[in-house]
């Protein structure tokens, strides 16, 4: 039975790694993410506004920021494994 195809490219040249989306499929897909971390940004930038002298501001901005690394990095595994990847020399 054939693979399914990818809803990503992936061009890998040395350290450099390019990610695109292949059809509606990998673009609604990649909506869903970004539209995911935009919601929490707009959701702690609202909490900001609503409260500006709050003690728990620093606390949530670090909350934020490690977030939104782990959230990198589980971005670049999911995309890597719904990829076709192409090794460019």
């Amino acid at each position: 039975m054939a693979e399914p195809e990818k809803p990503f490219v992936c061009y890998k040249q040395g350290w450099s790694i390019k990610f695109y989306a292949r059809g509606a499929a990998g673009l609604k897909s990649l909506a869903w993410w970004i539209g995911g971390y935009l919601l929490v940004i707009a959701l702690f930038t609202m909490s900001v506004a609503q409260h500006p002298h709050s003690r728990l501001i620093l606390p949530g901005m670090a909350v934020l920021l490690v977030g939104s690394a782990i959230w990198a990095v589980w971005l670049y595994h999911w995309l890597l494994a719904r990829s076709d990847v192409i090794t460019r020399e």
